[in-house]
């Protein structure tokens, strides 16, 4: 762990990094705020500020915004941050939702009005885990019928001869077939998809399934540590390689479970030891080599693991290295006064290749949680709370 000297020598006003990226998240209108009940409420994956527009609402990334303003809600007791969640889970429950499939659409195009109409069993889950969070602290009744569907269709998901269906499609009356890039096929990023499973609390069912789900997944990894995120190319997407971790680590410490955490032990320190000049991290392992791309949101993502496992005592940190890391993910944030983009974090480059300069929604939520960790961290009062892991 980084010292007291070091900590002081790193010179970061992590409050002012933080509260800069909270004031994008509440006022820069990525949680739209109209009067048009089809769209308040719902979470934009991005703003492109070449196009000054925002994209397509997104509910995966809904979802995950309604536990980051649970996780704030918890910290600072501040009620505009609940209010934001309801409204967020309004929109998911009464317009995302689809009665028929119980499940919520994917992406809403505002200009046309429409729904990608596939019911994805990762978004239903990080929904699921959104709606768990607030309903703890809202006791929201409405909540409750919508969160037991959910739970119900993605359990069932899980119970089959595959690892798990990763996509339905209700027009075609079928579940998708499995194909390239990673996020069409049902791998061990879907893990992450349970822990609003397991969030709901004493369910045997639930337990019992969350176990099996684990232990298919460790038999899924590769012996460095890696997951296969695409097996038809047979590579790795740092970015589901970390849901995976992340399902691992939140199980392992909900169920404590020590075969979890030290599978997910192994992932992380396989990724860490490949920290690239910027401090950031290799966005996929392609053809036996990493590549000198980073995101993000994989960046975000290894320094919150690296965090947490620290805090564990499952990894130790070289002080060097993680304070590279800290500031690499600082040197993404925008700082103009253009309200709509200041505080947000650029996004970086894909898995394609393109660089991406758009103000990123989940990349923002995940740094800006991983900076309020390295925060509490060094000043020795982390204490993780698995199912608020954005």
């Amino acid at each position: 762990m980084i010292n007291k000297t070091e900590n002081e020598n790193l010179k970061i006003d992590f409050n002012k990094v933080i509260s800069l990226g909270l004031d994008w998240v509440v006022n820069s209108g990525i949680i739209n705020k109209e009067n048009d009940v089809k769209k308040k409420g719902g979470v934009y994956a991005w703003y492109e500020p070449d196009e000054k527009k925002f994209s397509y609402l997104y509910s995966e990334i809904t979802g995950y915004m309604i536990t980051f303003l649970v996780y704030f809600f918890h910290k600072t007791g501040d009620k505009k941050y609940l209010k934001l969640a309801e409204d967020c889970a309004r929109w998911l429950t009464k317009i995302s939702y689809f009665k028929p499939t119980q499940g919520v659409f994917c992406r809403y195009y505002p200009e046309s009005g429409t729904f990608r109409r596939q019911i994805c069993t990762f978004d239903n889950g990080i929904v699921l885990n959104g709606l768990v969070n607030l309903y703890k602290v809202s006791k929201i009744l409405s909540l409750r019928e919508i969160i037991e569907n959910l739970d119900k269709k993605i359990k069932s998901n899980f119970k089959t001869e595959k690892f798990c269906l990763h996509r339905y499609l209700p027009d075609e009356k079928r579940f998708e077939e499995e194909a390239s890039p990673w996020s069409h096929q049902g791998g061990s990023f879907l893990l992450k998809s349970a822990m609003g499973i397991l969030n709901q609390g004493l369910d045997k069912d639930g337990i019992g399934l969350v176990k099996n789900i684990c232990e298919k997944v460790i038999r899924m990894q590769e012996e460095d540590g890696r997951f296969i995120t695409d097996k038809f190319k047979n590579n790795t997407y740092l970015h589901p390689h970390c849901y995976a971790l992340e399902g691992l680590t939140v199980a392992g410490v909900a169920l404590k479970r020590k075969d979890f955490l030290e599978a997910a032990r192994k992932g992380v320190e396989w990724i860490i030891k490949e920290q690239l000049p910027s401090g950031g991290f290799p966005n996929q392992f392609s053809n036996n080599k990493f590549s000198s791309s980073e995101s993000i949101d994989i960046d975000s993502q290894v320094m919150r693991l690296w965090t947490i496992h620290d805090s564990l005592n499952l990894i130790s940190l070289d002080a060097a290295d993680y304070a590279k890391g800290i500031k690499n993910i600082m040197s993404f944030q925008n700082s103009s006064k253009e309200k709509i983009i200041s505080g947000g974090f650029r996004y970086g480059t894909d898995i394609e290749g393109k660089q991406l300069n758009h103000i990123n929604t989940w990349g923002s939520l995940f740094a800006l949680q991983a900076l309020d960790m390295i925060k509490e961290s060094l000043n020795k009062s982390f204490s993780f709370k698995p199912f608020l892991l954005v």
